[in-house]
């Protein structure tokens, strides 16, 4: 999930396409997440994250959290994926910018 996490992260530094992630997310989560691509501002070093965790609050639901950091800059990043029919799905993202 840390992986997936850090795809959004390029997602939002307009540094990937958001479609390439669409067959992972839900509706809610796609939409929120076509409003906010490009949204981190300047971004010219690929985003890293740092300081991931990987929290299971119930059975067949993780949360992942974590600091996205590129050059001097550093943003929030939180995920809710559920285990879905045919795997994980993404169904919250959500991200310190507005």
């Amino acid at each position: 999930m840390p992986r997936f996490a850090q795809l959004v992260a390029e997602v939002l530094a307009g540094q990937r396409e958001p479609e390439q992630l669409r067959p992972r997310l839900s509706e809610g989560a796609y939409r929120r997440l076509l409003l906010r691509a490009g949204c981190y501002p300047g971004v010219r070093l690929r985003p890293r994250l740092r300081a991931a965790r990987l929290g299971c609050p119930r059975p067949g639901v993780a949360e992942v959290s974590g600091v996205v950091g590129y050059g001097e800059r550093h943003r929030a990043l939180a995920l809710r994926v559920v285990y879905a029919e045919y795997g994980w799905l993404c169904t919250d993202i959500e991200t310190d910018v507005r």
